[in-house]
Formats: C-alpha cells, structure tokens, sequence
C-alpha cells in the first residue's frame, strides 16, 4: 500500500541536503574569490624580458622594432629564454643584449629597470620612454656605447648607473619631485633638453655632461666626478605644484670639477675641495668659507664671491 506519510516524513532531511550543498556552493565561490585577490593573474605583474630582436638567439640582440603589434612581439623574450610567452608588458624590466644593433622605438612605453649589456642604439621612430617607479635604475655595462635618441617623459626619476657609456639625444623630463642623478663611472652625455621638478646631480665618479637644463631645485656636482654645463641653465626654486622658496643655484659640493661653458643668472658656487671653471655668461659666482677648491673664470660674470681658501683666477667681471 502507497504510505503518504514517507515522503512527508523524509522531506526536512531532503531541506537540509539541499541547504548543505547550497552553503557549500556558496563557500566555495566565496573562497575561490578571497584567492583571486590574495593572487592575482601573473599576467599584470612586472616581468624580466630580454631583447633579441628578429635574430631570436637568447642573450644576443639584433636590430628591430619595438612595437606591441604582430609578430614583433617576439623581439622580447623572458630573461634568459626559459618560461613564459614573449612579449613586452607594460612596467617589465627590460634588458638589451649584446651585440651592435638598433632598435626602432615606434609607441609610449613605461618600463621597469633598464640594462644595456650591448652597444644598443635606441632610435625615435614616433615612440617615447618613460620610467614607472622613482627606483627605477638605467644601467650601462663596461665596455659598452649606448645612443638614446628616443624622449623620456613623465619620468618619475632617471638615474644612470653602469660603467660603460651613454648618449641622450632626446629630451628628459621628470616629474613630481623627480630628477636626474647620475651614479655611472662612465660618461653620459645629454643634448636633449632637460627639465627636471627637482634636483640634477652628478653623484658618482663619472662625467655627466648637459645642454639646456631647467630644475625646481639645485644642478650640482656632488661626487668625484665633473658635470659639464653647456646650455641655457636655470634653477627656478618652483616646482609643478607651484611650491616656491625651494633651494636654487648650481654649485660644486664634491671632490670633483664643474664645468659651465653656457649661459645662467643662477649663482654658481664652489662648497668644497674641487674645482670650478666658468667660461659661459654667469650671475655671480661664490667661492664660500668652506671651500678649499679653485675657481677659474676666464668670461664675464656679474661678480665674484671669495669667502674660502680658494684659488681664484682670471677675473672678469660684467
């Protein structure tokens, strides 16, 4: 005989089945996206990528073009050819093989760090650098030449490390409290125009040498090296927030020599035990009561300021 009580009597075990695998299912969704934030797709993270070029031999470069489109997105492979799919991605760490080759720089980039192990030239065909972190390090390996003709814009800073060689044919421009340093025991040359919201220092053991140079704060030699001015320099003590008052003027406070061959109404002052030498059109030049250093000025300046120690010579003053 047909029981109508069994299924009456069976249906809150069959609720509570049912409401356990839905919690379960619940849960489980819930914990599978809790993970998707704790680790996110690999894809967006900042990779290490070497550059090949059409030659596709792992640690050797080869001319080529730059771009994000088609097949050469296989001129980046991952550092040292093992895991992962070729290509460039945004903020990637990128290193230039050795070899003597160009690379044609065709849109924007942002990148990580930047290491040139070969004698690269980096060629603007319509595209522009930028760094993404103020960490962020240039580095040029002994022996090399390395020629940037490609603009770097909205850099948060460019630092040069390394000991072999660089040329910047194109602009540099940093923002929000950036600058340009120089670290490298090498030679860095900038032709390109440089405009920096905050210092520009040579701090290393190498030259830095400038065109036309604008700063919110102070251009300065603050190492064992020399810096070379030879452009329309200006240290406006205002940044792009419109912060004034900020410390102006282009001084040596190193061991080592600066150099001004161009043209400022800044100060120029000697702080230290290294030299001086003004052949350009100058404001005043200041020697202060802590250098030990020479001053030579072989062009007309405004006036002379001999507080220290110093050797001063070869006055002319406006």
């Amino acid at each position: 005989m047909f029981d109508c009580n069994s299924t009456t009597l069976n249906r809150p075990n069959f609720r509570s089945r049912q409401f356990l695998r839905s919690t379960t299912s619940v849960l489980a969704v819930s914990t599978l996206i809790a993970m998707a934030g704790l680790y996110p797709v690999s894809s967006a993270r900042a990779q290490n990528v070497e550059w090949v070029g059409p030659g596709s031999t792992v640690g050797v470069g080869s001319s080529g073009t730059w771009d994000n489109t088609g097949p050469n997105q296989n001129n980046w492979i991952p550092l040292g050819g093992a895991g992962g799919a070729p290509g460039f991605t945004t903020g990637d760490n990128v290193t230039f093989n050795t070899g003597t080759y160009t690379v044609n720089v065709v849109e924007a980039f942002t990148v990580g760090n930047m290491v040139f192990n070969g004698n690269a030239t980096l060629a603007n065909s319509g595209g522009s650098l930028s760094f993404g972190s103020s960490g962020s390090t240039l580095s040029v390996a002994a022996g090399t030449t390395v020629s940037i003709a490609v603009d770097f814009v909205n850099s948060a800073t460019v630092n040069v490390v390394g000991d072999g060689d660089l040329s910047f044919g194109g602009s540099i421009t940093t923002v929000a409290g950036g600058g340009l340093f120089n670290d490298a025991t090498g030679t860095v040359v900038v032709t390109g125009a440089v405009s920096s919201d905050g210092y520009v220092r040579n701090r290393g053991a190498g030259t830095l040498e400038l065109g036309d140079v604008t700063a919110a704060t102070l251009i300065e030699n603050t190492g064992a090296g020399t810096l070379t001015l030879n452009g329309t320099t200006a240290s406006t003590g205002v940044n792009i927030a419109g912060s004034t008052g900020l410390p102006v003027g282009i001084r040596n406070t190193g061991t080592g020599a600066l150099n001004f061959n161009g043209t400022t109404t800044n100060t120029i002052s000697n702080l230290s035990s290294g030299t001086v030498v003004v052949s350009g059109s100058a404001g005043d030049v200041s020697n202060t009561s802590s250098s030990t250093g020479t001053i030579d000025i072989s062009s007309q300046v405004a006036n002379v300021s001999n507080l220290g120690s110093a050797n001063v010579s070869s006055i002319n003053l406006d």
